[in-house]
């Protein structure tokens, strides 16, 4: 049955359809409707038989699959493409919670509602309302997997809405109606009546856009909320204040104008005044830990960091730890000083890190800003990021040596805004540090933009060293059995510079414009957890893992014919070099300092992009062409730099103990 079921994250979590159907009302359904008996015993197995192919089956009372496919296009294209078995396959586990109507009476009610009732709070009287309701009851007995608090927020509230006739709506007037500010504001005398003025305000509200009192201004309700003007204007309200007084109140609706309410209903955030907390936060990075001046002429290697918690590695991470492997190699004396941490071991760190990684830092003293630290006069430091360079400044100060060393693997300011935290992080290359910049490519975008050591000529010393890619067995078979396209997909805030968004849109506009056959896997890596399957288009899902084991990505790689992986960053990302061990065609785009001719030098798999979304469609079409015209993926897996990191890092760490920095 799973062949009519394609969308990934539901294949084998059928339970919710079959708690969807009603055997007796699809007796009645096929019997009546379709001249014929159900095929199956099982309620599902008859439902799918009946559905497969675009079959129209109402599988109860409150769900109209007719309805449902004309109602939402998109459905229906979906079904067509076999992408969704049914209509309700597509309800039960997305319509329902994005609020579509199953049927014609929840449209017509929901569209109707002006004034929905307001029982946020109370849940006890949501869910007498809604068993006290025959069609909302039989709707929940349904569609279990939607909770009652939804059903009435996405539906039952509006079935309850309020009457909103004059009457009714008049009682209500009179309890909040102010007379004097009303013959004041609008001109009356005082031979109107209270019970006139009323009258006066219902009959000429709705025109007029009076308003019945100081805290209510009728003009601003209308033209801040679209859709009560729309209302007021199509009759389905009497005026603004009807609506605030059954529903907009209890909605958070604003009254009145006020500058920082309307501003934060429009922009939610827009006036919280961030930059008092950024003065704190600036200021908790920039200050000193306590120090302890000791006498001890043995060097010790403060490594300045902002944690060492493994969850959080990944390329940059992975360079520190491979130096910290050779310093202790080299009977380096090391500390650990954490900037963002007051955890005063590093026991998470050895809980993950394997054998060698773990003795490099076993003798290593661990201090934070709480703790403080202890420095001798030979002592040096060799800082993670920016923000650690400025922690360090003034620790420095307390040594024979006025330079820290700085492990520099981005132009940092690019991870912000351009604002405070950004002129603080730029700051850092001010200060007196010898640079040890991953990648020649990166060096460049220094040296071209005259940024620290290269400020000023001759540039300050510094050094460099290429990252040693991690090892990627080359493929075993020229056919793949299934054409993989594997994409460096990074979906959270600090990941920006890889474009999540860019590849997203470009996958999406590849697949709709047929680039891609059925046969197709797209699957993304690099992301903090694994993410639901993400519709391209079609029959084409996007898989979103985890950073995964190295085995598991070995076994991943040995289909991937496609890669993609985008930075809008001066570095020039390590992944793309990991598919190219296995002969992919690769995605990447260009950027100032590494120009597309440079990539197609660096190896002709490359196929770069440029500063458009179409030239990265362009880009992916190139190389899904390449793969159909039969590019050689054993002719042209190779590996890119060096091999290992001994013979990656052997130049740094001569440069860095000729300058005396460790």
């Amino acid at each position: 049955m799973n062949d009519f079921v394609r969308a990934p994250a539901y294949a084998d979590t059928l339970e919710p359809l079959r708690q969807a159907l009603d055997v007796e009302y699809m007796q009645r359904f096929a019997r009546s409707i379709l001249n014929k008996e159900l095929p199956s015993e099982d309620p599902l197995s008859a439902y799918i038989e009946l559905s497969k192919d675009g079959g129209v089956v109402n599988p109860n009372e409150v769900f109209s699959e007719v309805f449902y496919r004309l109602e939402y296009p998109d459905v229906s294209r979906a079904v067509s493409d076999k992408v969704f078995l049914s209509g309700l396959q597509h309800f039960v586990f997305h319509g329902a919670f994005e609020g579509r109507y199953p049927n014609e009476t929840f449209k017509r009610t929901i569209e109707q509602s002006t004034s929905p009732l307001s029982l946020d709070n109370d849940h006890d009287a949501i869910v007498r309302l809604i068993e006290g309701n025959a069609l909302l009851s039989r709707f929940s007995q349904f569609f279990p997997s939607l909770s009652i608090d939804s059903i009435y927020k996405e539906y039952a509230r509006f079935f309850f809405s309020g009457d909103a006739t004059r009457p009714s709506f008049r009682a209500i007037l009179s309890a909040t109606f102010d007379p004097e500010f009303f013959r004041k504001k609008y001109g009356f005398g005082s031979e109107f009546t209270v019970a006139d003025l009323i009258s006066i305000y219902l009959s000429k509200v709705a025109a007029e856009e009076y308003s019945p009192n100081p805290q209510f201004d009728e003009k601003f309700y209308r033209a801040f909320y679209v859709d009560i003007r729309d209302a007021v204007k199509a009759g389905r309200l009497l005026c603004g204040y009807q609506h605030y007084l059954l529903s907009g109140k209890a909605e958070g609706r604003l009254p009145q104008y006020r500058l920082e309410s309307t501003l934060e209903q429009k922009y939610y955030g827009i006036t919280r005044p961030v930059a008092f907390d950024r003065v704190r936060d600036i200021q908790r990075r920039l200050a000193a830990p306590p120090i302890v001046q000791t006498r001890d002429h043995q060097r010790t290697l403060h490594l300045v960091v902002p944690d060492l918690n493994p969850d959080l590695f990944f390329g940059g991470y992975r360079s520190l730890i491979e130096l910290a492997k050779q310093l202790h190699k080299r009977g380096s004396r090391m500390s650990v000083v954490k900037t963002e941490s007051e955890d005063e071991s590093l026991n998470y760190f050895f809980y993950h890190a394997a054998e060698e990684e773990s003795a490099a830092f076993r003798d290593a003293q661990v201090y934070t800003a709480k703790t403080g630290v202890r420095i001798g006069p030979n002592d040096r430091f060799l800082c993670y990021s920016a923000w650690d360079v400025l922690f360090a400044r003034n620790l420095v100060k307390k040594t024979n040596h006025e330079r820290v060393s700085f492990l520099v693997q981005e132009y940092e300011p690019i991870f912000l805004e351009h604002n405070a935290l950004h002129y603080m992080v730029s700051s850092a290359y001010a200060y007196p540090h010898f640079p040890v910049f991953n990648s020649e490519v990166l060096k460049r975008y220094f040296r071209e933009h005259r940024i620290g050591v290269f400020a000023n000529d001759p540039p300050a010393p510094h050094t460099c060293f290429q990252h040693c890619v991690t090892s990627i067995r080359p493929p075993v078979a020229e056919t793949p059995s299934q054409k993989t396209l594997l994409f460096y997909a990074r979906p959270e805030m600090h990941a920006g510079r890889n474009m999540f968004e860019v590849g997203v849109m470009a996958l999406r506009a590849a697949v709709e414009a047929n680039v891609f056959t059925d046969d197709w896997r797209f699957v993304g890596v690099g992301a903090m957890r694994d993410h639901p399957p993400y519709h391209l288009a079609g029959p084409h899902w996007l898989e979103i893992r985890a950073r995964v084991p190295i085995a598991e990505y070995q076994e991943l790689m040995e289909n991937v014919v496609v890669g993609l992986s985008l930075m809008h960053a001066p570095h020039p990302s390590v992944v793309p070099y990991e598919m190219l061990q296995v002969g992919a065609q690769v995605v990447t785009n260009s950027f100032e300092n590494r120009s597309a001719a440079e990539l197609e030098r660096i190896s002709p798999n490359f196929i770069p992009a440029g500063a458009t979304i179409e030239s990265v469609v362009d880009a992916i079409r190139k190389a899904v062409a390449r793969v159909s015209a039969g590019a050689s993926r054993l002719g042209s897996a190779r590996r890119i730099g060096p091999s290992s990191w001994d013979a990656a890092l052997q130049g740094a760490l001569r440069d860095l103990e000729a300058e005396d920095q460790i």
